[in-house]
Formats: C-alpha cells, sequence, structure tokens
C-alpha cells in the first residue's frame, strides 16, 4: 500500500495525520484536563470543546469557530478541563468538525478510568464522653465482672466515666465522701440500648467517709452503642461504644459512612480517603492528631461521591467488620458538563500551500509530473469529501498493473508517486475509483 502524501485539506482533522495524535489526563483534585496533543489542523482553526457524559461514556466534540479559511496546515495542542466525573471506567470519544464544509471526523476512542472518590464532608471528632487515663487500661483485661475500692484518697471530685475493652465496659467512678469501709454489691442489666447499673453499699456503717474511687467491670457486650443509667441521671447518662458498628447509607449518588468506635486517641485528627477498585470501594481513616494520654470512643461520619449507579463491596480497612454492600440508584442521563476555558497552543510544524487556482467541487486528478517520466511520476488529485477511493495503474491495453492507493480519505489535495521502474516504456492510464466515479488520466513512460 502506497502512501498518500497531502498538500492541502479541506477539513480540520486529516486522518493521515491520526498517528501522531495523543491523548493524555491530568488529574488536579476535583478537576480533569483532557490533552489533545498533535492534532492536524487548518492553522486558522480556533476551537471550542463541547462535553457531554452518558452512563459511562464522555463524548468530546472539538468544534472550529473560525470564519476564514487558512490556507495552510499546522499541529496544535487542545486542552479542556471539566469537574472530575464519578469514579469508573469511562470510554472517551472524541470528534472534530469542520464548518466549512459541514462534517465530523472521528478522532479517538480511548479508555479514562477515575479511581479516586471525592470526600464531600465529614464530622468533626469529638469524644462520647472521656475515658480513664492509659494507666488504668489495665483493670479492663477482668473478664465479665469484677470490683475494686481504693480506699482514702485526697480529696476528689465527683465524676463517673464508662470506658470499653473487648466485650467489657469497665466503670470509674469517683466520689468526693463515702463510707471508709465500703463493701459494694454491683448489679447491671441491659435494655435495648441502655445499660442500667445499681450500686449497694453492704459494708460496716462506722460514721466514716472520705474521698474515694470504685471501679467495676461487666461483660460480655453485643457490640453496639450504650447509654448507662447509673444513680438516677446524677452523672448525666454517658455513651459508651463495645467494640464498632459500621453503617452506610446513601443519598442520591451519595454514600454517608457512620463509624461508632471505642477507644481512639482523645486528641483525634482525621484524614479520610477513599479510592475505587472496579466495584469495591476502599476507605481509610488516618488519625493525624498528636497522641494524648487517653482513649475515649467517637462516633464518625464520613461522606463520599458521587457514584455512578450501580452495586458496591465497602471495605473500609480501619474496621474489623466485612464488606457491606450498597447500591447507588438510578440512571444518569445524558447532560453537558461545564467546562473551564479551553486551551489551544500557537500552530506548529506549518505547511502552506495556497492553490493557484479555485478549488474543483467534485473529485479531480489534477496532473501527473513530470510527464512524460523515468522511472517515477508524481500524481495529484483532489478529493472534495471524505471518500473510500482506489487508484490503480493500467497499460495501453486495459489490463491491470498495479494498485497504489485503496482505503478512505478526507477531503484535500493529495500526491502519490508510482515507481515503474520494473515496467518497460509505453503508454499507461491512472485511473481514480470512488463509487460510481471513475477518473483517469494518460502517463508516458519513456526510459
Amino acid at each position: 500500500m502506497k502512501r498518500l502524501i497531502l498538500l492541502f485539506a479541506m477539513i480540520s482533522f486529516i486522518s493521515l495525520h491520526a498517528q501522531d495524535d495523543r491523548i493524555e489526563f491530568d488529574f488536579h483534585g476535583d478537576s480533569l484536563t483532557i490533552w489533545h496533543y498533535q492534532t492536524w489542523q487548518n492553522c486558522g482553526a480556533k476551537y471550542v470543546m463541547e462535553l457531554q457524559i452518558e452512563g459511562s461514556t464522555v463524548y468530546l466534540m472539538e468544534n472550529d469557530t473560525s470564519s476564514d479559511w487558512a490556507y495552510c496546515m499546522c499541529y496544535f495542542d487542545l486542552a479542556v478541563t471539566i469537574k472530575t466525573p464519578p469514579p469508573g471506567q469511562y470510554s472517551l470519544i472524541i470528534h472534530t468538525t469542520n464548518k466549512f464544509i459541514g462534517d465530523t471526523t472521528f478522532v479517538a476512542d480511548t479508555t479514562l478510568s477515575i479511581n479516586q472518590v471525592q470526600l464531600i464532608s465529614f464530622s468533626d471528632p469529638e469524644c462520647v464522653n472521656m475515658s480513664v487515663g492509659l494507666f488504668d487500661q489495665g483493670d479492663m483485661e477482668i473478664p465479665l465482672t469484677d470490683h475494686y475500692e481504693s480506699g482514702c484518697q485526697s480529696p476528689l471530685n465527683s465524676a463517673l466515666y464508662a470506658s470499653s475493652y473487648d466485650k467489657n465496659v469497665h466503670l470509674v467512678w469517683y466520689i468526693d465522701s463515702i463510707n471508709c469501709d465500703i463493701k459494694p454489691d454491683w448489679q447491671g442489666f441491659l435494655e435495648n440500648d441502655t445499660f442500667h447499673v445499681t450500686f449497694t453499699d453492704t459494708g460496716f456503717q462506722n460514721n466514716c467517709s472520705c474521698p474515694q474511687y470504685l471501679t467495676a467491670t461487666f461483660g460480655p457486650f453485643p457490640s453496639g452503642k450504650y447509654t448507662l443509667d447509673f444513680k438516677d441521671g446524677e452523672y448525666g447518662y454517658p455513651i459508651f461504644i463495645v467494640n464498632e458498628k459500621v453503617t452506610v447509607e446513601t443519598d442520591q449518588n451519595e454514600l454517608i459512612l457512620s463509624w461508632d468506635v471505642a477507644d481512639l486517641n482523645c486528641c483525634l485528627e482525621t484524614l479520610w480517603e477513599g479510592w475505587l477498585e472496579e466495584n469495591i470501594f476502599h476507605v481509610t481513616m488516618t488519625d493525624t492528631g498528636a497522641p494524648c494520654d487517653c482513649l475515649c470512643p467517637f462516633e464518625l461520619s464520613a461522606r463520599f461521591g458521587p457514584f455512578q449507579p450501580g452495586t458496591y463491596f465497602l471495605d473500609f480497612i480501619n474496621s474489623q467488620q466485612d464488606q457491606i454492600e450498597f447500591t447507588i440508584g438510578g440512571t444518569r442521563k445524558g447532560q453537558t458538563l461545564a467546562t473551564a476555558p479551553s486551551y489551544q497552543s500557537d500552530c506548529y510544524y506549518l505547511i502552506s500551500n495556497k492553490p493557484e487556482t479555485p478549488l474543483p467541487t467534485e473529485h479531480t486528478l489534477l496532473r501527473s509530473y513530470p510527464n512524460p517520466f523515468n522511472p517515477v511520476a508524481t500524481i495529484e488529485f483532489y478529493l472534495s469529501r471524505q471518500s473510500d477511493i482506489h487508484i490503480d495503474i493500467y497499460n495501453i491495453n486495459g489490463a491491470f498493473v498495479e494498485n497504489l492507493y485503496n482505503g478512505n480519505s478526507n477531503a484535500g489535495i493529495y500526491t502519490i508517486q508510482w515507481n515503474a521502474s520494473r515496467y518497460p516504456s509505453g503508454i499507461y492510464f491512472v485511473k481514480l475509483n470512488s463509487g460510481n466515479l471513475q477518473l483517469t488520466n494518460k502517463l508516458l513512460l519513456m526510459k
């Protein structure tokens, strides 16, 4: 197959130069820039980009808005920036328009992969209730029920703390004055999500009281979040969390992740991240806060999106729970994407070829030179529109000699060469066929 050489083209994208085009993507936060490098265009082209998304296909139309045709061709680099679509695999289809002959030309069909899922919002971390210092965590290892009484202490402010360890709950009660010979009888029972605790002193009453702290461990508990009801609300109703609880809900095309978890750093500062791998949505929460000398439970939440419609599985890496399935419903109708001002570079590798005479309105075999020739002839022809063509050589007897070109070409003026070094001198005919149209020129080979 011989190669056609383009002298002048009446459309902005030339398929014979398609091998030069390069498509690249550049992500910046929540925006995506689509680059189209080395697009072969008329040097007077002025492009405005239009993008539409329909399902998992993004359509990019490069619209030439120039008012005058320039008799030259060159390369351009084009770019358009949009807000990043929902994560997933997309087909990106690019076409370019030619306002002078009123058609569009296919540029590329490539794959665009978006994995990063945007974090829309998250809850500020705040301790549900403060647990005891880390030095007391050893008491929480006692299984089932245990208790401890400190004996008289320095003056204390009355307070109650609840914290969890594995499936147990550890209570610490600071009291400013209580029986010195205290012998507590602790009892607890669970009613729905409320843990009721009662305390009775069975010790000898010797009219001696002092500040003390008392501890009690209850367990095991089912995983979940509970309210502690102790001494009729004298110390409020602290909330404590046993193990963890992860829940998800969807809001249109967004996901809300809620995480109730015990025993995180009291100075927690959250950094949420999420990314999609096929239909698995991975989420991590990193604590960027300075470590404190205490732990406490938190109720955290984060909102991610948007997602394409479909069924996904949440892989919350910080959690011990199994993957959770969630579904984003509905269908995404075709919509035009808002774009930032598009970019078009200066033209480079300029080729100028202004015709001496007006171009014809139909396909034409223009000339062959030199004629006579020995042994190479250059054949020049014009296509008024994109067409399937084939160019053949015949001898004086009408017998087929050689095919020079067979394929689809855009509108423009082209040249192709015939090397007749292996053929004898004589008269030959070059024939251009396109549909029902057949054009013929005579060539004279003289060796």
